[in-house]
């Protein structure tokens, strides 16, 4: 029997719209992005990820106000 054990990386660009009530980001203090629900099939040459991302962000605004932003992203 023949196993391989890799750590794939895969990239995801999504916008964010902050709303109304939060302040514009000026400088990013932290960040955390985590996977929930996330379902994985395998195709041929091909691997589907389907799922939601929970984004959380704590940063300045551009005034030096202190905010937050948690949001989840199919």
């Amino acid at each position: 029997e023949l196993h391989t054990t890799k750590k794939d990386t895969y990239r995801i660009k999504e916008e964010i719209t902050l709303p109304g009530t939060k302040e514009s980001v000026g400088q990013l203090l932290l960040t955390d992005v985590s996977s929930r629900k996330l379902e994985i099939r395998l195709g041929q040459d091909e691997m589907q990820l389907k799922g939601e991302l929970l984004v959380f962000c704590m940063y300045l605004s551009e005034d030096g106000k202190t905010d937050w932003l948690e949001q989840s992203v199919p």
